[in-house]
């Protein structure tokens, strides 16, 4: 799930949408694409479980966009925007036609939307790693 961390992300707008069709749709299906991603107490969890001891955990934030003001955070950004713009038809093709049933048309007018959001230069996004 995108976040932001000063409330630029807005909580009914269309990146959040998205982001909750996406893994309705997909979990609707049993193809779950974020199944392998954990939380980090998941993750320090899993790791204990298996044996391991002094387990630490660092979260990061990918930002979706050139919003940063540091120089590499803001180069990251600007590629991860990139992805999620020219890559969002086919993260979201399967799930939206085969789970969610919409029509072409209706994704394609919903990404629009999504797009355009995301290229809100005041729109503070970012991926938690």
């Amino acid at each position: 799930m995108a976040e932001s961390d000063d409330n630029s992300l807005p909580p009914d707008g269309s990146i959040r949408r998205w982001c909750e069709l996406i893994c309705d749709g997909a979990a609707k299906a049993d193809e779950h694409p974020f199944k392998v991603r954990f939380t980090g107490a998941e993750l320090r969890q899993h790791m204990e479980d298996a044996g391991f001891i002094d387990v630490t955990v660092k979260n990061y934030k990918l930002p979706i966009g050139p919003w940063p003001v540091d120089k590499r955070l803001r180069y990251a950004g600007s590629l991860a925007l990139g992805a999620m713009i020219d890559g969002i038809h086919g993260i979201s093709a399967a799930v939206f036609s085969r789970s969610l049933k919409w029509s072409p048309e209706e994704m394609e007018v919903f990404l629009a939307q999504v797009r355009n959001e995301w290229r809100q230069k005041t729109v503070h996004s970012y991926w938690p790693m």
